[in-house]
């Protein structure tokens, strides 16, 4: 992101852009903190989604039929992340993944985000919330 020191400590928050991962942001960006924005991989075919598919044998098995159309190797998969840490358009609550059909896999893109969950309003009442029931705040610290 362009808009704010490159110089500040990096934070790398999961789910930046949208309820608690946003208030988190804008916690830390008013303390001074650079925030990354969030990234998906898509479909990406890594250890973690070949144990999944192989505990499954039937799913598993469409799954190894239709892999070549619907996944991406694992380098494919960082992309997304890459371009959401380097790419100069990228910008606070953006969210990155493949182009690809429904975001599975392709060259990086803004993703879409589900209208409630770019809804500041709630992700502020969600933030209270779990202040409220966690004892804390790390905002007023």
């Amino acid at each position: 992101m362009v808009d704010q020191d490159s110089e500040a400590p990096l934070a790398v928050v999961t789910g930046a852009n949208t309820g608690l991962g946003f208030e988190t942001a804008k916690g830390l960006i008013r303390q001074g903190f650079r925030v990354i924005v969030s990234a998906h991989p898509g479909l990406s075919r890594t250890a973690l989604f070949d144990h999944g598919v192989a505990s499954r044998a039937m799913v598993g098995s469409l799954f190894k039929l239709l892999m070549p159309l619907i996944t991406q190797t694992a380098a494919e998969g960082a992309r997304p992340t890459l371009f959401a840490a380097t790419a100069e358009e990228v910008r606070p609550r953006d969210y990155i993944g493949p182009a690809g059909f429904a975001e599975t896999r392709g060259t990086p893109k803004r993703a879409y985000i589900a209208a409630n969950a770019r809804d500041t309003a709630i992700a502020e009442r969600l933030w209270q919330i779990s202040c409220e029931l966690t004892g804390a705040d790390w905002r007023t610290a």
